[in-house]
């Protein structure tokens, strides 16, 4: 029994490896220097922007003010006014944006509102390229061009960095999820793009071609209708690309009953997500032979932190108590050796890219940062969150 015991353990141990070595080696690549693919130089294509917006009037005027300096003549800014109740339609109008308004209370969530944008772009005007940005977003100088340049000049879709600001003064969970938001959405796409690898989607500032755009359908409630759009396009061979100069930004919101339940999204749609792609992408591997899909199908592969940290201390846990009651030696060596991987991992991760708003003795947190979300995971096997939820503004 004891022997069985041991084996099983040991494979635990070996696939719990795979997101850490993972995780490894996306953190290890964005310490790389390397030189940024040029993008082409002169006139650029017309580009649509896009921006779905539900009951935003409170972020929304800040929003506009950071896209519309950025677009030149022949460029549109278009926003879904998506089952509104307050002001958010003339406050884009005001701004100078054109509105279309979709009223389907029934139909809920971010994809239902981007197809609608996108079917009322091609009822007008199609763009050569399509950006989607959030309505409680900022983008950097220079962001659209940027996206807009490098989608024309690949034909693939573009992922810009996107980014969350922790709150000031500085606050120690919420900035210790602007960190792990970072290493999701920053520092592992950094890594597998100098590595000459695909990213995922973010969901916010993201630009794609019109018939790349065109060739998946975003009208449904999936909880992470930006993940699933990325490995949609993945799979027929539009592999998404990350641009770490474009940046778009966003406010850590902290606490509320609201903002809880959109992390439950985040995460149940991401987690459920990556149960149902990590197999198919195996497949069309098995079919194509190429790297970019087992490449997506590794970074899938990796929980969100907090997860992993949980898991990685049941498993070393587990076979700690194994080895009292007399078991082997193999799978607490294996706990341990991942374990530190693990830490050191994110010691890499802190420090080059967390230091300017999570100081060293606040990752002293970090397990309390993870036991916090433990009813979160919970409710994925029991009460798994089944309504697209917008997260709470301040």
């Amino acid at each position: 029994m004891l022997a069985l015991v041991d084996v099983i353990l040991f494979l635990i141990g070996l696939v719990l490896s795979l997101p850490a070595l993972t995780l490894f080696a996306q953190v290890l690549a964005s310490l790389r220097k390397s030189r940024e693919i040029e993008v082409s130089k002169g006139d650029r294509l017309p580009v649509a922007v896009l921006v779905p917006a539900h009951n935003e009037e409170l972020s929304l005027a800040k929003t506009l003010s950071s896209i519309i300096p950025q677009l030149k003549a022949a460029d549109r800014l278009v926003v879904i006014a998506d089952n509104c109740s307050d002001r958010t339609a003339d406050i884009a109008r005001q701004a100078g944006a054109q509105v279309t308004i979709r009223t389907e209370p029934s139909l809920r969530g971010k994809g239902y509102a981007l197809e609608h944008g996108l079917e009322f772009l091609e009822q007008t005007q199609p763009p050569d390229v399509v950006v989607f940005v959030d309505a409680d977003c900022q983008l950097e100088n220079d962001c659209i061009d940027l996206l807009a340049r490098r989608c024309s000049q690949s034909m693939r879709p573009v992922q810009a960095a996107y980014l969350m600001n922790p709150p000031r003064p500085p606050q120690k969970m919420a900035s210790m999820v602007a960190f792990a938001w970072k290493v999701k959405d920053f520092v592992r796409p950094l890594g597998w793009h100098r590595l000459g690898l695909p990213c995922q989607l973010a969901g916010s500032g993201m630009a794609f071609p019109w018939q790349v755009v065109r060739s998946t359908n975003l009208g449904t409630s999936h909880l992470a209708e930006d993940l699933k759009q990325g490995l949609d396009l993945a799979l027929i061979g539009k592999f998404p690309l990350f641009c770490p100069d474009a940046v778009v930004t966003s406010d850590v919101i902290t606490g509320g009953k609201v903002s809880r339940a959109q992390r439950a999204r985040w995460e149940h749609g991401s987690l459920e997500t990556a149960l149902h792609y990590f197999p198919r992408l195996l497949i069309r591997f098995s079919k194509t032979w190429s790297f970019s899909l087992v490449a997506m199908a590794m970074d899938l592969a990796v929980p969100p932190l907090a997860l992993l940290a949980l898991l990685l201390g049941c498993y070393t846990f587990s076979t700690f108590a194994f080895l009292i009651f007399g078991g082997g030696t193999k799978p607490i060596i294996v706990a341990c050796s991942v374990c530190m991987l693990f830490s050191a991992t994110i010691f890499l991760a802190w420090y080059r890219h967390g230091r300017e708003f999570l100081p060293l003795r606040w990752l002293i947190f970090a397990p309390i940062y993870a036991l916090v979300k433990i009813p979160l995971y919970v409710r994925f096997f029991f009460d798994r969150q089944q309504e697209w939820v917008k997260g709470r503004r301040e």
